[in-house]
């Protein structure tokens, strides 16, 4: 049946029309060579950093580290604390408290000493943003009497430096003890295990000043284990110490063998006289 020209016309377009409409309602396919576009990160304000970053476009720069993989450790609040303490401070060993979700208390177990730290996060909120310390209050609480914590800031001081020479104005050649052989220049003694050995004094010093200490006979002595049975110290002391004996299951057994700690040890009188630096019996 042949249809008149004007109603063939209206019934092509009622079957186009449907078609048309629902094409253009429907969003155009994404191009093959489009990326979805990350929006840029912004500093929430006010922002006061102290580390590891202090301005605005710095904390930018950290987060976009941080969503590209980078500085990972920077996600957790208290990875942070405990950077600053050992970068900043060089505390060797911190040890960290949460106080509540922007504080942090910080001891160091060579002293006692305790530092209280504010976080934040700075640029993206929540999990996946970047934290930083945004405030410091004073180092307080120190277990040591105020002359050894001087003689250990300065010990302390040259190892950092790397400078045994530094090491020179605390010595009391009269009295102070660094071998069990002939008497003659602790400093070139040290520089002599350092050139013909693996092991570096310096290194060490710093290492076990770090340490818990232990108090005896009017003299602070670090590391813990000075006048401890080597058999009674803990999987964490061993790991402790492990910064200082790549094997630390051979060191114990050869203390256990002699009857005591005879690693590297040094000590402090009470007035502040560095007393001794020395390992062996």
């Amino acid at each position: 049946m042949a249809f008149p020209p004007r109603l063939l016309v209206v019934a092509l377009l009622s079957t186009m029309l449907p078609v048309a409409c629902r094409q253009a309602s429907e969003p155009a396919p994404a191009s093959p060579d489009s990326t979805p576009v990350r929006p840029s990160p912004s500093v929430v304000e006010p922002f006061t950093g102290v580390w590891p970053f202090d301005r605005a476009e710095e904390a930018l720069a950290w987060q976009l580290a941080v969503d590209d993989g980078r500085r990972q450790w920077a996600l957790d609040p208290a990875r942070v604390s405990a950077r600053y303490a050992r970068s900043v401070l060089r505390w060797g060993f911190p040890e960290v408290r949460q106080a509540d979700p922007h504080t942090f208390e910080i001891t160091d177990p060579g002293s006692g000493a305790i530092l209280t730290v504010q976080v934040g996060q700075p640029v993206s909120q929540g999990e996946g943003g970047v934290w930083a310390i945004t405030r410091v209050d004073e180092v307080s609480g120190s277990d040591l009497p105020s002359a050894v914590a001087e003689t250990r800031n300065a010990l302390l001081a040259a190892t950092a430096a790397g400078d045994y020479d530094a090491l020179r104005p605390l010595i009391d050649p009269a009295s102070f003890t660094y071998s069990f052989g002939d008497g003659g220049d602790p400093v070139a003694y040290w520089k002599d295990i350092e050139a013909n050995s693996d092991e570096r004094p310096l290194e060490i010093l710093a290492a076990i000043l770090s340490m818990p200490f232990t108090h005896t006979d009017g003299v602070y002595a670090w590391p813990f284990a000075f006048d401890r049975d080597p058999a009674s110290l803990t999987q964490d002391e061993l790991r402790m110490l492990s910064a200082v004996y790549s094997n630390i299951e051979r060191a114990v057994d050869s203390w256990i063998e002699f009857g005591g700690y005879v690693g590297w040890r040094t000590g402090i009188s009470r007035d502040g006289t560095w007393q001794f630096f020395v390992a062996g019996d």
